[in-house]
């Protein structure tokens, strides 16, 4: 793996965190981060060039880890920012590249196109995954054995398949508004990672079938999950940027405040139980 160069931009941002207790009661806190660092990350997958977005929190770390994994539309500005908002809250986090050169794309169509590729090839897309991670462990601010995943709408979809195929040891994998087709078709007993499904009550992308079908299944394999439905909202709840690209391209794409809100409330909660300290 061979890192070709980084582009290193310093974005001011401010956060109030409150440090942890110590002794015997010591419980899991991120760390105080007032500054996110933020640099492009090239690296190499089978001679294709791809262009993560790595954010660290201010500090020496190493600091817990959170690969975020773009939407169907590429790693464009919105995978960008959550990696930051997770450096913000101290935690190292890696936008990865799933489709080569950091590419995105305004269109759906062209978006369609390259997600069904990459979930037509799962092999390849693993090894893109893992090679990703590699990238992200090698970092001296990253604690490579604290790993989470968060994946949107198709990157849902991709966070769950590596759970399924227990990809890189990760301790947690969070999907928001993500397809559930990986865990409806296909066995789940595998799945080590703890697992946080939030999904669109509202969403005629995932049918209440599969919701009903993917909580049974990881009920049977003993998998330990929160799924949660938020009732009105629609696909691509999280994003800001959906309400427009919905009315645009007459999608059932919706941002829910309140959801996205929630959703990410609820995570940051999960990932201090995932990663405190052992006795």
């Amino acid at each position: 793996m061979k890192l070709n160069r980084f582009h290193l931009t310093i974005s001011v941002l401010t956060l109030s965190l409150i440090a942890a207790c110590s002794g015997k009661d010591k419980k899991f806190v991120a760390k105080e981060a007032k500054t996110a660092l933020t640099q492009e990350v090239v690296y190499t997958v089978d001679g294709q060039e791809m262009k993560g977005f790595l954010a660290l929190p201010e500090g020496d770390g190493p600091f817990p880890g959170v690969i975020v994994v773009h939407e169907w539309w590429g790693l464009n500005d919105y995978p960008k920012d959550r990696a930051r908002k997770f450096a913000e809250n101290g935690y190292a986090a890696f936008a990865l590249d799933l489709y080569g050169d950091g590419k995105s794309f305004e269109h759906p169509s062209e978006a369609k196109a390259f997600s069904a590729k990459t979930m037509a090839n799962l092999k390849n897309t693993e090894k893109s995954f893992m090679e990703a991670i590699k990238v992200f462990q090698a970092n001296e601010k990253v604690d490579g054995q604290k790993l989470a995943v968060a994946g949107y709408c198709f990157g849902g979809a991709v966070a769950l398949e590596m759970a399924r195929r227990n990809v890189g040891n990760i301790k947690m994998v969070a999907s928001y508004h993500g397809d559930l087709t990986p865990i409806v078709t296909k066995p789940v007993e595998n799945i080590r990672a703890r697992v946080l499904i939030f999904n669109g009550g509202a969403d005629p992308m995932v049918s209440k079938q599969n919701v009903d079908k993917a909580r049974q299944k990881l009920r049977d394999a003993k998998v330990r999950f929160k799924f949660i439905n938020y009732k009105d909202a629609k696909h691509a709840f999280t994003n800001p940027e959906a309400t427009v690209k919905g009315e645009k391209f007459s999608l059932p794409l919706a941002y829910n405040k309140k959801a996205d809100e929630d959703s990410w409330e609820k995570t940051m909660d999960a990932l201090k139980i995932v990663f405190k300290p052992k006795k």
